[in-house]
């Protein structure tokens, strides 16, 4: 009977792709021969989430696959480099779900390590989703699929510092994944310091801008009424004032929760666009025509 070694490739190839990742991971332990196979290999794996956290000591992983969604199926301690980029090197086959990073005020030379394996990477990690724990987002970001990649998140490293800024902010916001991306998350804590028209391409967004002046506010509004896409814009934004937004969207509509405007929007009889002004900002959204209250006026 023939070993596991005397199979042509596309077989072991077919073989491997049935076995969970720490299968994968054991088989590639058994000898040099298969080591060296899985590692040249082109193979999916089972892999829809990935979570990494870069501490001073080395790296811990944890996963999540298709069959085992809601269990994590796989944690590693104290990685090092060379075992992260075996482990991303077998991922970057595969499409995942969601790709987190979580990062450690003493972790700068992990951080760069990772930056490493993935430039390093024959293809760009496919991700649908994309999370981050830290500003240095300009290590991953540009390392993953542009064309798969959907939703952007970014958090900070800790919450006991407010208005932190996002490295490199104008590179990220030209980044052909930030442009493809259609749903974006910064938190709060962060302040960008942009144009508010580098984010109309979204279908939602939740973000801190800098200062956005009103003839900004005024072209958000008018992106919104004529777009076929945009759904959300939460927009973190203190110092204006009753005139200033009476200047730009007209006599508002009073609610216990706060100011709000209501508007048509192009070729969507069923949908207007609601904007509420409250403590934390201006909320720009899309709801049914039907829920408009009926004191209120709905421009046009």
């Amino acid at each position: 009977m023939p070993s596991l070694l005397d199979m042509t490739d596309v077989p072991m190839i077919n073989i491997l792709e049935k076995c969970d990742y720490k299968s994968v991971l054991t088989l590639r332990k058994v000898c040099h021969s298969l080591r060296n196979f899985i590692d040249d290999a082109c193979f999916k794996t089972d892999l829809a989430k990935i979570r990494i956290a870069i501490g001073p000591t080395g790296f811990s992983v944890t996963c999540h696959s298709n069959a085992y969604w809601t269990n994590e199926i796989g944690i590693a301690r104290n990685w090092t480099s060379d075992d992260l980029k075996i482990f991303l090197k077998m991922a970057q086959n595969s499409k995942l779900f969601d790709l987190y990073v979580k990062t450690h005020p003493d972790s700068s030379g992990g951080f760069d390590d990772l930056e490493e394996i993935l430039k390093n990477q024959t293809r760009p990690l496919k991700t649908e989703r994309f999370t981050m724990e830290g500003a240095e987002i300009l290590k991953v970001l540009p390392h993953l699929d542009s064309e798969t990649l959907k939703e952007i998140i970014i958090k900070p490293a800790n919450y006991k510092f407010d208005y932190q800024n996002l490295d490199g902010i104008e590179q990220f916001l030209e980044l052909q994944q930030f442009k493809n991306a259609v749903s974006l998350i910064i938190d709060n804590c962060f302040l960008v310091r942009a144009d508010l028209r580098k984010f109309f391409h979204f279908q939602g967004v939740s973000v801190k801008i800098h200062e956005p002046s009103l003839e900004e506010l005024a072209a958000l509004k008018e992106a919104f009424v004529s777009s076929t896409h945009m759904e959300f814009f939460n927009l973190n934004v203190r110092g204006l004032d009753e005139n200033q937004l009476e200047q730009v969207f007209g006599t508002p509509f009073h609610d216990p929760r706060g100011w709000q405007w209501f508007f048509e929007i192009q070729n969507y009889k069923e949908h207007v666009l609601r904007i509420e002004w409250t403590l934390r900002g201006l909320i720009f959204w899309k709801m049914e025509a039907k829920e408009v209250p009926q004191d209120a006026v709905v421009q046009h």
